[in-house]
């Protein structure tokens, strides 16, 4: 019985800083993924977050979209420029920006900046 209780306080414990999440995206590399909830963003680590609330959002991933998953590639301090659809950290070119949804409607490049 004490053993029981041990495994339930160490998972309620466990589930208090960490996340997983079940990956429906092909975009991302894997099928799932543990998560440190309280660690800050680190160069080269995914986050995952709720999108703000848009009509395109709506119309591409209905009312209520699961969480995005991105890999960090600027962190405080760092440049963050585009050339064109390249987004560009600190001079090295990291990604490409889509220019449009899966469903085929342009997308507005959102900001840069340091």
């Amino acid at each position: 019985m004490f053993g029981g209780i041990a495994l339930f306080q160490g998972i309620s414990a466990w589930k208090a800083s960490h996340a997983f999440l079940i990956n429906t995206s092909p975009s991302l590399p894997n099928w799932a993924f543990v998560l440190e909830t309280k660690a800050p963003p680190t160069r080269g680590a995914l986050i995952f977050f709720r999108p703000p609330v848009s009509d395109v959002l709506t119309r591409n991933f209905g009312s209520k979209p699961q969480l995005f998953g991105k890999l960090v590639y600027g962190v405080g301090g760092d440049t963050v420029t585009r050339d064109g659809p390249a987004v560009v950290a600190n001079g090295h070119a990291v990604a490409v920006a889509q220019t449009q949804s899966r469903n085929g409607e342009t997308l507005a490049v959102g900001p840069a900046g340091v």
